[in-house]
């Protein structure tokens, strides 16, 4: 068994833990002595720490997908509050020339 420590490893890359673990299993299916404990326990560990590494990574990648999501939906609704306000005012508008339109053509006046 080698011992090493895994400092960095790329978290996609998951043959060192299929290394470790199979070394960790191949140890403990012999009959160890004390050395060999502390080397699956070291194994051990370094499998850990990997899976945490690569637990993390999965979080903030997660996490910035939510946050570039949720961006986005406040810039859509930005963009549909602002239309929404452009065509609410354009209604007015149009209320606005309605009605004096119905005025002058009930009260019979023409602005010629």
């Amino acid at each position: 068994m080698s011992g090493e420590r895994v400092e960095e490893t790329n978290v996609l890359d998951l043959q060192p833990v299929e290394r470790m673990a199979t070394e960790l299993l191949n140890a403990a299916t012999r009959n160890p002595g004390p050395a060999e404990r502390r080397q699956m326990q070291v194994l051990l560990l370094n499998i850990c720490i990997v899976l945490i590494q690569i637990i993390s990574e999965m979080k903030h990648t997660i996490l910035r997908v939510s946050e570039s999501r949720k961006r986005r939906r406040v810039q859509f609704n930005q963009l549909m509050v602002g239309a929404s306000q452009v065509m609410l005012s354009a209604a007015d508008s149009a209320a606005l020339e309605t009605d004096d339109l119905m005025e002058e053509l009930l009260c019979g006046e023409t602005s010629d």
